[in-house]
């Protein structure tokens, strides 16, 4: 599992460190989900958000969702896809999503979307999830799909 395809060993082993540190538990990314769905005072009750499940640096689907303990989105990126981009420029280490600093000692992989990506109910080419306060998700299909 902690083999990331075409990843050098370095990666290799920050991705294995990285899994050992463990998952980060379900109900803190529910916690993070009914904060940001709450947080707009100005908004009209959300009560959904869409949520990709595509890396926003390499635009394919997730193996290791990933996020910061510094950040304050939902949106995960791919560990594996990430170690190695900073691998390449050692001096980036920022979040992708939001762009603040996120180093590695800071990342954590997601339990929460480590678990949707894994479910039988997620079709292969779902991109994208609809994520309700209820913590409830549906896979969301390609739109020539729906027809």
């Amino acid at each position: 599992m902690a083999e990331g395809s075409g990843s050098s060993s370095f990666a290799n082993q920050m991705l294995s460190r990285l899994i050992e540190k463990g998952l980060s538990s379900p109900e803190e990314t529910e916690l993070l989900l009914k904060k940001k769905l709450t947080e707009d005072e100005n908004a009209k009750c959300i009560e959904a958000m869409k949520v990709s499940l595509l890396c926003p640096i390499s635009q394919t689907r997730m193996n290791f969702p990933c996020r910061a303990t510094t950040c304050q989105h939902v949106q995960c990126f791919d560990a594996d896809i990430f170690i190695q981009e900073n691998e390449m420029n050692p001096k980036t280490w920022r979040c992708p999503v939001c762009q603040k600093p996120a180093h590695f000692q800071h990342l954590r992989l997601d339990g929460f979307f480590m678990s949707i990506l894994r479910s039988p109910r997620l079709p292969p080419n779902a991109k994208d999830i609809n994520l309700e306060y209820r913590i409830i998700w549906e896979p969301l299909l390609p739109s020539d799909q729906l027809q």
